[in-house]
This record gives structure tokens, sequence and C-alpha cells, in this order.
């Protein structure tokens, strides 16, 4: 069970956040998503629940992510990870020319 707590209280839930997904996504969405809609996704749920980098941990927050990307998108974890790191890469090397 991956829950974050802040002070003894529980301000991160995974199976609520599942939960709370599936409720709001559509199968239309999943199916419609390209790869930039998941990257965009995926840096907002980043941002969201380390308050913009702030209490990132790498070992925590990646696969948080990666398996909210999965759930709602309907792919692996693995193919989550792949089009996040394809698209950083992506948009480092435009920025870097």
């Amino acid at each position: 069970m991956y829950q974050l707590e802040k002070n003894d209280e529980v301000i991160f839930d995974l199976e609520d956040e599942k939960e709370k997904r599936k409720e709001n996504s559509s199968e239309e969405e999943a199916q419609s998503a390209d790869d930039q809609t998941i990257y965009n996704y995926m840096e907002d749920e980043f941002n969201r629940i380390t308050n913009y980098g702030e209490n990132y941990t790498p070992e925590i927050h990646d696969s948080r992510v990666t398996e909210l990307a999965s759930e709602k998108f309907g792919i692996t974890v693995d193919e989550a990870n792949e089009i996040y790191v394809s698209m950083s890469m992506n948009k480092y090397n435009r920025h870097k020319s």
C-alpha cells in the first residue's frame, strides 16, 4: 500500500487516487491518448504529488506516477515509463540545440 504521510496525516494514498482516476476517466479518453497526452498527464501528476519537485523521491514517486498513468490510459507501467523517458529526452534535445 502506497501512502504519503506528513505529520501523521495521510496526504496521498495510491489506492484512493486509482479510484478517483477510474471515476473521472472515460474509456474513450483512454483509447485516444497519444504520447504527448500521457507525458503531460505524468508531468502534472509529478508536480501535484511532489509539490512541484519539492518533495520528490525518485524511488517513491516514479513508480507511483507510472502506475497512475498505466491505470488511466490502459497501458503497462513499462510503456508509461518508456513514453515519459522518450518525451523527456525529446524535450531536452530540442532545448539543447
